[in-house]
């Protein structure tokens, strides 16, 4: 019994279909320098960390990012380094401001 290949194919995650993607955007995040608490001494390229604690695993939208190091950047997601101590409701207090000053910094609304 032949049946339609087609059919068969999993659907596109809501994920893809609904998270507003800008490479451009992160490319110039990561330019810019990591804003890890207490500074960072890193001379490594950034990584563009996006908002975490929406739920859903679904990844925040591309312009909800800061610049992070790759170490203050593991960091974060382990509540490790300057994160430590830290619950949830403060990371994600300081995540929303830090998002609004990297908006700040690449010339757009906070």
């Amino acid at each position: 019994m032949d049946e339609d290949v087609s059919r068969l194919r999993k659907p596109r995650s809501v994920k893809s279909r609904t998270r507003g993607q800008d490479p451009r955007y992160l490319a110039r995040v990561r330019d810019l320098p990591c804003c890890a608490p207490g500074g960072c001494l890193e001379a490594l390229p950034a990584q563009a960390h996006h908002l975490t604690g929406a739920g859903l695993a679904l990844k925040a939208q591309d312009d909800e990012t800061m610049p992070l190091c790759p170490g203050h950047h593991s960091d974060l997601h382990a509540f490790a380094g300057p994160f430590r101590g830290w619950d949830r409701a403060r990371r994600r207090k300081w995540q929303l401001e830090m998002i609004a000053k990297t908006r700040v910094a690449l010339g757009r609304r906070p």
